[in-house]
């Protein structure tokens, strides 16, 4: 398999894996604003924090799903998903943080 086949299956897995990772920011966004009077909203986080990894895992199931279809891509598209997934959720959720402290 060449390089251009790696960094193609690298390319659609961090797409994918950063769809993933602007739904979990919006909902996230959405939650906060929501609750954002509640009287103690870091315990409630707590248990949306838990609905957010269900959410990852499931888009993993996925990948792992469409295996026989991405047989020679799969080990690029998973390592693209994994990026997209952690690190730039964790880049969409510092902004969210950062709004919300401009906010107060």
């Amino acid at each position: 398999m060449s390089v251009l086949h790696y960094i193609l299956g690298g390319l659609l897995g961090l797409a994918y894996g950063t769809a993933i990772a602007y739904i979990n920011g919006r909902l996230t966004e959405n939650y906060i604003r929501k609750n954002k009077n509640h009287e103690n909203p870091m315990q409630r986080a707590n248990g949306f924090s838990a609905m957010r990894q269900i959410i990852n895992a499931g888009a993993l199931l996925v990948l792992f799903l469409f295996y026989g279809f991405l047989k020679k891509l799969f080990l690029p598209v998973l390592i693209g998903a994994l990026i997209g997934i952690g690190f730039i959720s964790y880049v969409f959720l510092f902004r969210i943080g950062k709004n919300d402290q401009d906010d107060e």
